[in-house]
């Protein structure tokens, strides 16, 4: 009976979960939904969400599943709006969130260049930051 129940374990640790979005609604439904965790205050009610990258990489790929639905249904305008909504200017409101939250992270200084840029793709997921913009956060605690 042990045997079994470890082997039952061992499956549970091991088995891969899968999430299936069915519709078109439900996707864009969740990217709301995680769009507003991550932007909508500069206080959220949990302080991770901001920082989680397995959110992030959820997010990412779900922005990414919405533009490959239209895609694949010959809506080119609808996938290109999808697209370039990823580029966020600078004067959103959210920017200025993901420009404050980096300000607040005590150990910012301590990161390389690698770890400050890995950190702000996880901020800013599901967007993705332009060159100019990732040079901008590089520089925050680097004024004198």
């Amino acid at each position: 009976m042990q045997a079994l129940a470890n082997k039952l374990l061992c499956f549970k640790r091991t088995r891969e979960l899968m999430l299936t979005i069915e519709t078109l609604v439900e996707a864009m439904a969740l990217h709301r939904a995680i769009t507003q965790a991550k932007f909508a205050e500069l206080d959220p009610i949990d302080s991770a969400i901001p920082f989680s990258e397995p959110l992030s990489n959820i997010a990412r790929r779900n922005l990414d599943s919405i533009i490959a639905y239209h895609h694949d249904h010959n809506e080119n305008m609808e996938a290109g709006l999808w697209t370039k909504s990823r580029q966020l200017k600078s004067e959103w409101k959210g920017f200025q969130y993901i420009k404050q939250r980096i300000e607040a992270t005590s150990s910012w200084a301590n990161y390389n260049e690698d770890e400050k840029i890995k950190l702000i793709e996880i901020l800013y997921s599901p967007f993705v930051p332009s060159e100019s913009q990732i040079k901008e956060f590089l520089r925050i605690g680097n004024e004198t």
